[in-house]
C-alpha cells in the first residue's frame, strides 16, 4: 500500500461500512422513512447480498483495469528509467492494431453475434464486453512487448507480471468494493 490518499480513504469507507448500518437503525428508530440494516429483513439482505454487493460488474472490471495497468508497469513500457526496446513496441504495437482491428470488425459485421437482437451497438454484448476486451488487449499487448523485451521470462515472469498491479494497486480495488457495497446499501435503506 503505498498510496497515502488510499490508505485514508479505506480507513473512511470501512469505518462507514459499519457506521451506515447503525445509523440507518437509528433513524428507522425515530421513524426516519428509512429500512434499518440491523433489523430482521436487513440482516437478510446482507447475508444474501452482502458480498454479491461487493464484486459487481463495475468492482471486477476495475480488476481488470488495475491488472492491466500493472502489466504495463511491469514491461516498463512507461517508465523513464528503462530503455524501450524498438522490436518489443513494433510487435506489441502490431499486436495491439489486430486486436483492435477484430474488435472494431466485431462490432461493424452485420451478422456479429455481439450485436443486439436489432442489429446495432445500443443493448448489445459487445459494449457490455468492450470495456473488459479493451483491458485484455492492453494486457496481451504489453506481454507480447514483455516477451520481445526479455522482461519476462518463463511462466514466473508471467504469473509476476498479472500480479503487479495488484500488489501494488491493491489499496485501490479494497476501496471499490467497500464504495460498492456502501451504495448497495444506501440502495436498501432508501428504497
Amino acid at each position: 500500500m503505498r498510496s497515502r490518499a488510499g490508505r485514508y480513504l479505506l480507513v473512511l469507507l470501512s469505518l462507514s461500512c459499519f457506521a451506515v448500518p447503525c445509523g440507518s437503525w437509528v433513524l428507522s428508530a425515530f421513524d426516519f422513512p428509512v429500512r434499518s440494516l440491523l433489523s430482521d429483513e436487513g440482516w437478510r439482505w446482507l447475508f444474501v447480498h452482502g458480498i454479491r454487493s461487493m464484486v459487481n460488474y463495475w468492482v471486477v472490471l476495475f480488476f481488470l483495469f488495475l491488472t492491466a495497468v500493472g502489466t504495463v508497469e511491469y514491461n516498463g513500457l512507461f517508465s523513464r528509467r528503462q530503455r524501450l526496446s524498438h522490436t518489443g513496441l513494433y510487435a506489441s504495437l502490431a499486436v495491439l492494431v489486430l486486436l483492435l482491428a477484430v474488435l472494431f470488425l466485431a462490432a461493424t459485421y452485420t451478422q456479429s453475434p455481439l450485436l443486439s437482437l436489432t442489429g446495432n451497438l445500443r443493448h448489445s454484448p459487445f459494449l457490455v464486453g468492450l470495456l473488459p476486451s479493451l483491458c485484455l488487449v492492453v494486457m496481451i499487448a504489453s506481454y507480447v512487448y514483455g516477451i520481445f523485451s526479455m522482461h519476462i521470462r518463463g511462466i514466473d515472469g508471467f504469473c509476476d507480471m498479472l500480479a503487479h498491479g495488484f500488489r501494488h494497486h491493491a489499496v485501490w480495488l479494497l476501496n471499490a468494493m467497500f464504495l460498492s457495497f456502501l451504495v448497495e446499501c444506501l440502495k436498501y435503506i432508501l428504497a
